[in-house]
């Protein structure tokens, strides 16, 4: 990357975190955030999530399951369920895996 794109993009990005916008669906403020990935068919709960390489079956907190891989999910994480898939479960969104804040895009689960 050139350093005047460079510097365009941190500009950007500064701009964006004074005025609450996202830059790719993740907001500057999030710079913390995580990216989690899950795979009914090909994925282990016992896995970190952390790659498509490495998802988990389940979301955590899955009703009748129990990810020794799982994490607390915080503000700005996102979750990318894969596509195409059916993932028959009932999942209990709590404070014993997501620990996001009150508002609607605080922790993403995205199909």
């Amino acid at each position: 990357m050139s350093p005047k794109l460079s510097k365009t993009v941190l500009l950007l990005s500064a701009f964006a975190t004074c005025v609450g916008l996202t830059i790719g669906g993740v907001s500057p403020l999030a710079m913390g955030a995580n990216i989690y990935y899950v795979d009914y068919e090909n994925g282990s709960d016992n896995n970190d999530g952390s790659s498509r390489a490495s998802a988990w079956k389940h979301l955590p907190g899955t009703v009748g399951q129990n990810g020794s891989g799982w994490v607390q999910l915080y503000d700005g994480d996102v979750l990318y369920v894969k596509g195409g898939t059916s993932n028959p479960v009932q999942v209990g969104i709590n404070s014993t895996w997501y620990k996001g804040n009150a508002q609607y895009d605080s922790i993403r689960i995205i199909r």
